[in-house]
């Protein structure tokens, strides 16, 4: 069995939302605390029944946080962050061309017209390893 990631905390992504939305002047607030909880606890679940790609977890986490909207602004942008630092605490990062390019591609998968497993394929490439 693979050693077990490093998860993010509650703390940890309650932190970048306040800066996420500071940056725009958006009101902060965690306005539904469960559906962080849940969100926080999605890629430990899958972790838990197999899955150890880190990129997959790290997926599973993005998709937690924007569907379940725990913040009452910058749901999605948090949760790309949240990834994004997951992924960099377990030796990886996104190597994106295109920021724009993410957030159309977030955006097709929370209007449900791609899986959640299609955005992982697609954007694979671009996760490297730090070395």
């Amino acid at each position: 069995m693979q050693n077990e990631p490093l998860w993010l905390d509650r703390a940890t992504v309650i932190r970048l939302n306040e800066l996420i939305v500071a940056s725009t002047n958006e009101p902060h607030a965690l306005t539904r605390p469960s559906e962080l909880d849940s969100a926080l606890a999605r890629p430990r679940n899958h972790f838990a029944y197999g899955e150890t790609d880190v990129w997959a977890l790290a997926v599973a986490l993005m998709f937690g946080i924007a569907n379940n909207h725990p913040f009452e602004q910058g749901n999605k942008r948090t949760g790309f962050f949240a990834a994004d630092n997951f992924l960099q605490d377990n030796g990886y990062r996104l190597d994106m061309p295109d920021d724009e390019m993410v957030a159309v591609e977030i955006e097709r998968v929370i209007e449900r017209r791609v899986s959640e497993a299609d955005f992982a394929d697609r954007l694979r490439q671009y996760v490297v390893e730090i070395i």
